[in-house]
């Protein structure tokens, strides 16, 4: 039975320099003023995924492959952030309901005890 290998202490290095970047990302999309449409986000998630996969495995050090992980990951940041606001805006008041007066109806289900 082969052993898993351990990661690289490259590897990680690499991950822990590029955690600005993913911060930023997050940063850049609480900036915009709208959303893209989901599939805007899957496919650049997807890209960085890929781009920073690339990276780790092949590039050995210097400061380019740094730079490569860190805009991927700022990437990632940036489409996790949009995915997850789409997804809050998806349950939002409609709109046309703003500012109007709405009658709702609730049933308490169990009190506390």
């Amino acid at each position: 039975m082969a052993r898993p290998q351990q990661p690289l202490p490259h590897t990680i290095s690499a991950l822990i320099a590029a955690l600005p970047g993913f911060v930023g990302g997050t940063a850049l999309q609480l900036q915009q003023p709208e959303l893209w449409p989901q599939t805007h986000y899957a496919v650049l998630l997807s890209g960085c995924l890929l781009g920073l996969a690339l990276v780790l495995r092949g590039m050995q050090g210097g400061w380019q492959r740094g730079l490569v992980a860190v805009v991927c990951m700022a990437g990632v940041g940036f489409a996790l952030t949009g995915v997850r606001a789409s997804v809050f805006q998806q349950g939002a008041l409609q709109p046309q309901l703003e500012g109007r007066d709405l009658q709702l109806t609730g049933v308490v289900a169990a009190m506390p005890q």
